[in-house]
Parts: structure tokens; sequence; C-alpha cells
């Protein structure tokens, strides 16, 4: 698969102090993630820890349709969180989470090393297409993808958000890098390749967890 054109997704950005760390694990690994690929159209989700801050995930989830996102099934689970889920988000910091579409999609679809971009309002979507074609050409680079906020949907109030901050970003880029091929090739450097508009909000994260979805 090496494109994610039309895919949906689920991101999600948060930080969790150091003494609640193996709890959260434990909880995304055992519950959380199981629990959502058990929704119709929830197809895979990935967890990356961030390089330099080694309490700061993102997680993703793609799905079949955007439409997934706010269907009966997944407002139902996030409107009947577990204990656990309950314990474990309360202790979320930086919290951000955006639903919608990969709009533009090119190489491929993941890695055990990714930039993750936060889209805000500085960032111009007129440009980003083009953005992301050029990212493409940076030695090392393997795959880079764009996903639009569906605003409306991402907004949705749950239980599961009740009492929370989360903000919620426009969008997201997800740049998908060769381990091999970047292996000498340090943070810094593939920053100043970067868009400076992205360069501002890219974060280095490896991968720590995969899961599909079970088959039945």
């Amino acid at each position: 698969m090496n494109s994610l054109n039309g895919f949906g997704f689920v991101a999600i950005w948060n930080g969790i102090a150091p003494a609640y760390e193996a709890d959260f694990k434990e909880w995304h690994e055992q519950e959380h993630m199981p629990e959502r690929l058990a929704i119709p159209g929830f197809e895979v989700g990935m967890r990356w820890r961030a390089e330099l801050s080694q309490s700061d995930y993102f997680t993703l989830y793609l799905l079949e349709s955007p439409s997934v996102a706010s269907s009966a099934a997944y407002v139902e689970r996030l409107n009947a969180p577990t204990s656990w889920t309950r314990r474990v988000t309360a202790r979320f910091t930086g919290n951000a989470r955006c639903v919608g579409q990969i709009v533009w999609s090119s190489g491929e679809p993941s890695s055990s090393r990714i930039v993750a971009v936060q889209i805000n309002n500085e960032i111009v979507e007129t440009g980003l297409k083009e953005h992301c074609e050029r990212i493409m050409a940076i030695p090392g680079v393997i795959g880079c993808h764009y996903g639009r906020s569906d605003t409306v949907t991402t907004a949705i109030s749950t239980v599961e958000r009740q009492g929370r901050t989360v903000s919620e970003p426009a969008g997201m880029v997800v740049i998908a890098l060769d381990g091999d091929e970047v292996s000498g090739l340090d943070s810094e450097h593939l920053t100043a390749a970067l868009p400076s508009q992205l360069a501002r909000e890219a974060v280095f994260f490896h991968r720590e967890l995969v899961m599909p979805r079970a088959l039945s």
C-alpha cells in the first residue's frame, strides 16, 4: 500500500507524567488500541514515542473511510469510557486530537521513524501539497501524508473528553523516514530541509506499537 489517499484517520498527541507511563502503556496496548480496532472501519493503530521528549506520544489510527470517525459505533465508544480510560486520560498533558481524511499521500504509509506535524493556522493549506511534493525529494524520506481535519467531527462533545483540555489541530503531516538511510542524519539537518512552516511544528518519533484489525 503506497498511498493513503482517501483513508480516514484519527490522530492523537499526548504527554504523560513519568510516574504514570507504565499504566499508560499497559492500558494503550491491552485495552485502548484493541478496543478501537474492534470498531468497524478501524484498520490499523500505530503508536510512536518522541525522540527528544521521552514522555510524549503520537498515535495514529487509519480508517477505511473518513465517515468511520463519526459512526455510531465509534461515538458510542467515546461516550462510554472505561474506568481505566478515565484514569489514564486524566493524566494526559499536551493533548491534541483531530480526525479527518488523508488528502495527499505518496510513498510508504509508515516507518519505524517518522516526523509528525500538527497543522496550525499559520500553515496555509494551499501550499501544503506542494510542500509534500518537495518533502518527498529529501534524501531519506520514503513517505509523506497530509491529513485534513474535519473540524465538525473533531469537535464532537463526548463523555471521554469531559474535564480535559484537548486542542484541535487543523490537520497533520506525517513524514515516513528510512531508518537505514537516515541513521547518520540528525534531526536538525532534516528539519532544516523542511519548509519553515512545517519545521517549526515538526517532532521526530520512534515507533513502539503497531496493531492491525483482528480478523473475524
